[in-house]
């Protein structure tokens, strides 16, 4: 049985959409990492796979062919662990990943970037012309003290994609110098 935290979503994900809740995720945005800990700005934001996955518990069960894509483990919250650890029976064609977490291979739903996300809709008051704000606009409108705040905040009706919850310096990890600060890249 393919391991997660909660068996009974991995059985709804076999019509889940490649959308990940959270920052919307451009294809242009570049990242790396030099450890576990801590995303560069030097590769791509993508995702790899996606991944097969045969067993129970899988998305489309225990099937020849089946697989488990990036989103689907970054909604089951195994962005942290390790390949090894999310497989019975690793699958020869995912050995070379054994030690991997799965955010390095799934850098894009994981949100394991070195990155700005956005920019954001903005069309109230306040907002800067063209209708969407960036984090160096951010930043230039509420001073160094933007990074802590959360987005929830910043707006009188949050525009749909961006968590509430989520502070600044998480989307702006660039512009608020942060990648090294964020231990759970994967809770935006």
């Amino acid at each position: 049985t393919m391991r997660h935290r909660a068996p009974s979503i991995l059985l709804a994900l076999a019509n889940l959409h490649t959308r990940v809740s959270g920052f919307p995720i451009t294809p242009e945005a570049t990242a790396n990492t030099t450890s576990d800990e801590e995303p560069l700005r030097s590769a791509e934001c993508v995702d790899h796979g996606p991944f097969p996955c045969e067993e129970d518990g899988c998305p489309e069960g225990n099937k020849m062919g089946g697989i488990v894509t990036c989103a689907e483990m970054a909604h089951l919250g195994l962005c942290h662990d390790l390949f090894k650890s999310i497989y019975d029976d690793i699958p020869p064609e995912v050995t070379s990943l054994n030690e991997s977490l799965v955010r390095n291979e799934c850098r894009a739903s994981c949100h394991w970037c070195c990155k700005d996300w956005g920019p954001y809709p903005c069309e109230e008051d306040g907002c800067p012309d063209g209708g969407t704000v960036s984090c160096p606009q951010i930043l230039e409108m509420l001073g160094e003290g933007a990074c802590s705040m959360i987005f929830k905040d910043l707006w009188d009706d949050l525009p749909e994609g961006l968590r509430p919850a989520a502070r600044v310096k998480e989307a702006c990890r660039v512009t608020c110098n942060s990648c090294d600060e964020l231990d759970d890249k994967d809770e935006l």
